[in-house]
């Protein structure tokens, strides 16, 4: 299997998040990254599963505000 690694840029558009966001968290070290020679790398896996463990699911729509129900 090959893992694969990405820069900030790449990171931003496959999290669909801005480049600013993605540097606050490296800063707060709430994201997984490597740091290769200065360079920031993620590891796509790692990002993957950071995002999973970080999503909210509601356990019923009764749980969701009126206003967001559709």
């Amino acid at each position: 299997m090959i893992t694969k690694y990405a820069r900030i840029k790449e990171v931003a558009e496959y999290t669909h998040l801005k480049e600013r966001t993605i540097r606050s968290y490296v800063l707060r070290k709430e994201i997984p990254y490597l740091k290769v020679k200065g360079c920031l790398v993620f590891n796509l896996e790692d990002i993957d599963a950071w995002m999973k463990n970080h999503s909210i699911k509601p356990t019923d729509t009764n749980s969701i505000p009126r206003g967001i129900q559709q």
